[in-house]
């Protein structure tokens, strides 16, 4: 199976960011719900957190709201691995070496772990 490009999974999306809402509705089996909500305010989707999957019933609620910046991020990190690959095959690079490198970390830092573009 091939991976999906990110890029095409959030087209036609509800924009992000997305966030979770708490309900404390309960309705045994349910003990709560989360709502994922899109940045213009309308719900996503509910997720029920039932009595035995607490945690993965939140953890998956959790995934689901960050399922826009994971994907912009992986597809901003696809174009900085591409930008890469060019720059290393383009003989001008040699001289620019440790810029380069820096220049690469601080951009991977910004897109992975911080989100930031």
């Amino acid at each position: 199976m091939t991976a999906p490009d990110p890029r095409e999974l959030l087209k036609g999306t509800t924009p992000g960011p997305w966030k979770l809402v708490q309900r404390n509705e309960y309705h045994p089996p349910v003990l709560g719900t989360y709502d994922v909500v899109g940045a213009n305010g309308y719900g996503i989707s509910g997720i029920g957190v039932e009595e035995g999957t607490e945690s993965t019933d939140t953890a998956n609620a959790r995934l689901i709201a960050a399922a826009p910046d994971l994907a912009r991020r992986l597809a901003e990190a696809e174009e900085l691995l591409r930008e890469i690959v060019r720059r290393n095959n383009d003989n001008s690079t040699a001289k620019e070496g440790p810029m380069l490198h820096k220049e690469i970390v601080e951009r991977s830092r910004a897109v992975l772990l911080l989100g930031e573009k």
